[in-house]
């Protein structure tokens, strides 16, 4: 709450939420869909329509009803906040050419990645540009985040689309073959190392994931540069790029 508080996305007023991801009241141990239900509570509620339906003991994508509900949103006195995977909302601006206001008050918080979306995937830039046209949400209210199981800390959009890193946490970047310790702007492994963490023991984490830290005036920020390792994982945000 204090991360996403001092980058100014939480608010006391109402919104209306459309979530790219699972129904956590159908979800009992898919993570993607208890972060997106956290997210929501910063913030007061109005409606909030989950797009990953259980049906016959599998979730599925709710495509019709998911449009339907993103024009009925435009409609409403309340703003809106939508909440999950990149790769759903491009396609789904693309499929239908969508063309609505839903104000300036509203906002885009994407998480997760593109996944094996990838070969779609558009710079960070022009995400924006596409949203801020296609849905009226202005580009400083469209925020990224990046985060993982393993390591409980939440890297978070400012304005400018640069990942921060927060104070609860310290980055390093490696070099693949010497783990030597990488400088500003150079690329590398990420490593992440906090002491929040307590509920288990995973204080520091070398990923798999390409990445390059840089320093402005506000601090530390992150650039997902991508998967480094030759082998594909398959998570929960994985799984849901197969319902497209």
């Amino acid at each position: 709450f204090h991360v996403y508080r001092d980058l100014g996305i939480t608010s006391d007023k109402k919104y209306n939420y459309l979530c790219f991801t699972y129904n956590p009241y159908q979800a009992n141990d898919v993570g993607t869909a208890f972060t997106d239900e956290l997210l929501t509570n910063f913030t007061g509620q109005n409606e909030i329509y989950y797009t990953f339906q259980k049906e016959e003991g599998d979730f599925v994508y709710q495509e019709k009803e998911t449009l339907e509900t993103l024009y009925r949103f435009a409609e409403s006195p309340f703003s809106t906040r939508i909440l999950g995977f990149p790769a759903f909302i491009y396609d789904l601006i693309l499929k239908y050419d969508i063309k609505i206001d839903l104000g300036s008050d509203s906002w885009l918080q994407t998480g997760g990645g593109w996944k094996n979306k990838a070969n779609n995937q558009i710079s960070k830039k022009e995400f924006r540009d596409l949203v801020e046209k296609s849905l009226g949400i202005p580009q400083k209210n469209n925020r990224d985040l990046f985060g993982m199981v393993e390591h409980g800390i939440p890297y978070v959009d400012d304005e400018d689309g640069r990942l921060r890193v927060p104070n609860y946490a310290r980055v390093i970047i490696r070099d693949p073959i010497t783990l030597k310790k990488l400088s500003y702007g150079q690329k590398g492994l990420i490593q992440f190392i906090s002491s929040y963490l307590s509920s288990y023991p995973s204080l520091s984490l070398l990923t798999l994931d390409w990445g390059v830290l840089n320093c402005d005036n506000k601090g530390e920020y992150i650039e997902i540069v991508g998967r480094a390792g030759m082998k594909k994982n398959k998570g929960c945000a994985l799984s849901a790029m197969e319902m497209m």
